[in-house]
């Protein structure tokens, strides 16, 4: 893999070499992260009123797909001064697209610097809007076994590179969409509709689930949610999901 990504960086100075600065090479979008999107029609502990026919709860399960750049090309010299040493790169240098990074301030993707076929060279660490992040990691832990150092300062002064903007899109979860129907209340009991979804959002009638509940229950359970009922007549339901 290391290999791979170097010859690719290697391929791309090469072919910037050849075509010069007026014909540079397009970079191509890569799937960087995908983060699970759930939107529901309630809130977990609230109670809500509902008619007859309408939802108690509905599920939309989506992933939120992250696009980044496969490379990075400088379009100018940039200086970075971290707590221990000074790191130059050039106007033209590649960065080369690593993966993503989740920390506990968001998401940022990596870019390398490589030096050598050991891939040994530093990690720079970008921001969805293409900033440069304030801390560098310098692979070679023989020579730098702190690994992770602070930025201190950068020239200019601040960096967002110039590249192709992240684009970001939902698509479909790895499971499918739900509603929970309240369907009235008559002398045989409360009644719910469980309808699951198939992937062209139309009813799956494989999941679909008629329930009935007696008349003055205040705990109704449907496919693992969990619903308490403050109040219901024949044609309205004021009830809380408290379990999902």
């Amino acid at each position: 893999m290391r290999k791979a990504t170097l010859l690719l960086a290697g391929l791309l100075g090469a072919a910037i070499g050849c075509i010069g600065p007026a014909h540079l090479p397009q970079a191509r979008m890569v799937t960087a992260a995908a983060e699970p999107a759930v939107r529901k029609n309630y809130v977990l502990g609230v109670a809500k009123t509902v008619a007859a026919g309408e939802s108690v709860a509905s599920v939309s399960y989506r992933l939120k797909v992250s696009r980044y750049p496969n490379f990075i090309l400088l379009r100018q010299a940039i200086t970075l001064k971290t707590e221990k040493r000074m790191l130059n790169l050039p106007n033209g240098r590649i960065l080369t697209f690593i993966g993503p990074v989740k920390l506990e301030t968001g998401n940022v993707m990596a870019y390398g610097d490589f030096h050598s076929d050991e891939g040994l060279g530093e990690f720079y660490y970008v921001t969805p809007d293409l900033t440069l992040a304030g801390f560098v990691y310098i692979k070679d832990r023989q020579v730098f076994p702190t690994g992770m150092e602070r930025i201190l300062s950068t020239w200019p002064e601040r960096v967002r590179f110039k590249a192709a903007g992240v684009a970001e899109e939902e698509i479909r979860g790895d499971r499918p969409d739900h509603d929970i129907l309240f369907e009235g209340k008559d002398a045989g009991g409360i009644r719910l509709t469980f309808l699951e979804h198939a992937p062209d959002g139309s009813i799956d009638p494989a999941g679909v689930r008629r329930l009935t509940f007696r008349p003055g229950s205040t705990d109704l359970q449907c496919q693992g949610t969990r619903i308490q009922v403050e109040a219901c007549t024949e044609t309205t339901l004021v009830a809380t999901v408290v379990e999902d």
